[in-house]
């Protein structure tokens, strides 16, 4: 069984940080609700505060890609990302979202949880493996996470966000080839098959993940990579 005193909540409101560790307490989702001042409102009023209700969502998602915008600027991107060789034997790949932790927007800020079993895995394999991030999330974001995951940059090796992707229409693929890596070599962590639409053969799949503390999919793929070491000796 995976420890379950390995999911780790934090916390963050814009630049300060209050961080909770070991902790199994799930705050629950904000939910929009939205109250009515007058029980014997019309069907015509209802169906415009509907209306007005979505125009604010609407307004909402523009300003937050507006401020996405200003607070990650687009990164240069050359190929391939790396140029420098890989001094480990193997390159492990981590999507972020859903794969290893859960962000949550509450009315106080945001706070996300880390997977169970993620700070374990990647510090038992980093000496085998080359550890890089690869999100189709903001540098700012995606930054945030990766930093209360491996504070001292001991760990994670690379970052690749979401000017690295390439995209499909409205959807995002993450294209191993580019990191400039030996793409027999890589094992691509995501829980989204379509990422991995040109490596395939590279993805491991895992489940999307929220709150589950009893979940054990990176224990599961931790017994994989330990084979694939094994097998590369």
């Amino acid at each position: 069984m995976t420890q379950i005193n390995e999911s780790i909540l934090f916390f963050y409101n814009a630049e300060s940080y209050i961080v909770t560790q070991n902790s199994l307490v799930m705050t629950p989702k904000e939910t929009n609700t939205i109250k009515t001042t007058n029980a014997k409102n019309t069907k015509t009023k209802g169906k415009i505060s509907k209306t007005n209700t979505k125009n604010g969502k609407n307004k909402e998602k523009v300003k937050k890609v507006e401020e996405d915008k200003k607070e990650s600027p687009q990164i240069i991107v050359n190929e391939p990302f790396i140029t420098e060789p890989m001094t480990k034997d193997f390159c492990l790949v981590l999507d972020i979202d859903e794969t290893i932790s859960h962000t949550m927007r509450l009315s106080f800020g945001n706070h996300f949880l880390l997977r169970p079993g993620v700070i374990h895995l990647i510090r038992k394999l980093y000496h085998f493996f080359e550890i890089d991030i690869f999100t189709a999330a903001i540098k700012r974001y995606a930054d945030n996470i990766v930093n209360k995951l491996d504070p001292n940059d001991t760990y994670i090796n690379y970052r690749f966000y979401r000017d690295h992707c390439i995209y499909e229409g409205t959807k995002s693929v993450k294209k191993l080839v580019r990191i400039g890596r030996d793409i027999e070599k890589i094992v691509f962590v995501d829980n989204i098959k379509y990422n991995a639409k040109y490596n395939m053969e590279n993805l491991y799949h895992v489940s999307s993940w929220k709150d589950d503390v009893y979940d054990e999919e990176i224990l599961k793929l931790q017994n994989v990579l330990i084979d694939i070491i094994l097998e590369g000796n």
